[in-house]
């Protein structure tokens, strides 16, 4: 898999801020043999209410989108070991010639505020525009630190490793927005319905009638994104009648099958007469008809 190229607050590789679930379920599909092993969060009971989220795990890539608009507002790298990234010439996480540290990373992404201390969770975050970095830190550690101190060293001498990434849209990572539907002009375009009739496409002011061609729907919509080749038709089953099933075909047995059956148990029975009397008999069958019992003897 190619390296993804990190753009604050734009995307992560193919993946941009904004960009509808149905544009990044169909990357995935595209590159099932490497992004082979996903998770689809949602809430059963009440889908709008929290946001959709896919967990790709080969990757250790987490998308997170808006609930109603089904927009990707949040890419969480969540592990570091399977994914690799580049930034500015510097290669990150898998087969990365930059360290996953805050003082790797602190020297490749450049200066910034200082970051905030999370006491709850031992983390530090470190806020660039449209950029967050979480860093685990041992217990205790904020005791010793003062506010506004960078943690570039850990009391044993390392450098504090890096957890997750956020890629984000907005101030920070707290207060996330989604950016203006540009590079999807017709997502959310309203559909008018009209019963025994068609459909219309207002922004693009086309419409779909029943019984239309389809030179009519390309000439009014493009070519298709995608064309899905039909083999065989799955419903045929369906088509065949129970009176067609249940017609069983009638077998009849010629009268000359019927004689030579009879001429064949009629030699049977005479030759186990003759193994009894050790004698040759005289066969009663016409030779004419011993077609059968002679292929069986032989």
């Amino acid at each position: 898999m190619e390296p993804f190229s990190i753009i604050p607050s734009r995307a992560l590789g193919p993946f941009m801020i904004g960009m509808p679930i149905g544009s990044a379920l169909e990357y995935i599909q595209k590159h099932g043999m490497r992004m082979r092993n996903n998770e689809f969060l949602f809430h059963a009971e009440d889908p709008l209410s929290s946001d959709l989220v896919l967990t790709l795990l080969d990757c250790g890539l987490r998308l997170r989108f808006d609930a109603r608009q089904q927009r990707l507002k949040l890419i969480d790298v969540f592990d570091w070991a399977k994914i690799t990234m580049t930034y500015d010439g510097a290669s990150l996480g898998k087969n990365g010639n930059t360290e996953g540290s805050f003082r790797s990373l602190y020297r490749v992404f450049g200066l910034t505020f200082p970051g905030s201390f999370d006491q709850k969770r031992c983390q530090y975050l470190l806020q660039y525009p449209g950029l967050c970095f979480v860093f685990a830190l041992p217990k205790g550690f904020q005791d010793n630190q003062n506010a506004v101190e960078l943690p570039l060293d850990l009391p044993d001498g390392s450098s504090p490793p890096v957890a997750r990434l956020f890629i984000h849209s907005g101030s920070n990572v707290n207060q996330l927005s989604l950016p203006a539907l540009k590079d999807h002009t017709h997502y959310f375009e309203p559909v008018h319905v009209y019963l025994n009739t068609g459909v219309l496409f207002t922004k693009r002011r086309r419409h779909i009638t029943f019984n239309c061609s389809a030179q009519d729907l390309l000439t009014d919509f493009g070519p298709p994104s995608r064309i899905l080749q039909k083999d065989r038709d799955q419903m045929q089953i369906h088509s065949h009648k129970a009176e067609d099933l249940s017609q069983v075909p009638k077998y009849h047995t010629t009268s000359s099958t019927t004689s030579s059956l009879a001429s064949m148990c009629c030699w049977t029975a005479a030759v186990t007469a003759s193994r009894k009397s050790s004698s040759i008999p005289t066969c009663p069958i016409d030779p004419s008809s011993m077609s059968i019992a002679s292929a069986i003897s032989s």
